[in-house]
């Protein structure tokens, strides 16, 4: 923090007294500057996260149908889901994730899992897996 103390002259502009009843006063100011000290921040760490994010937003890596509602959900569609660390795999020491989504029809729940060893994800349960669905109008009227 920088201190500055200054001597200022305050008067009215006009003749006569003001409300104290002082012609002209000397006033004692004393001001305070502030700056943030950056020597102490790491960039490195600025803009690392405290806690992993629990709640993300996904395409889906391909279609599927739930099993409650029957209600497709297309590859590409975006959701919400929750992402989860499982474990890690053996053979390329890569963490192993659990994506747990919710139909948007009857809020049950299913979910997937990511397999490195064969660079896709694995339906684990709450849904059947749609190979390709048949659109009768590709485009919207």
């Amino acid at each position: 923090m920088k201190k500055e103390t200054m001597l200022l002259l305050k008067g009215n502009g006009e003749e006569g007294r003001n409300k104290t009843g002082a012609k002209n006063m000397v006033v004692l100011v004393e001001k305070m500057y502030s700056k943030m000290d950056t020597k102490h921040i790491d960039t490195m760490h600025k803009y690392t996260m405290k806690k992993p994010a629990k709640r993300v937003r996904m395409t889906m890596p391909f279609g599927l149908k739930c099993n409650k509602c029957d209600r497709h959900t297309d590859k590409g569609e975006k959701l919400y889901c929750f992402k989860r660390a499982i474990g890690i795999d053996s053979t390329f020491e890569v963490e192993i994730y659990r994506f747990e989504f919710w139909c948007q029809c009857c809020r049950s729940d299913f979910s997937i899992v990511s397999d490195p060893g064969r660079y896709d994800y694995v339906l684990e349960s709450g849904a059947t897996f749609v190979a390709k669905r048949f659109h009768r109008f590709p485009y919207r009227l």
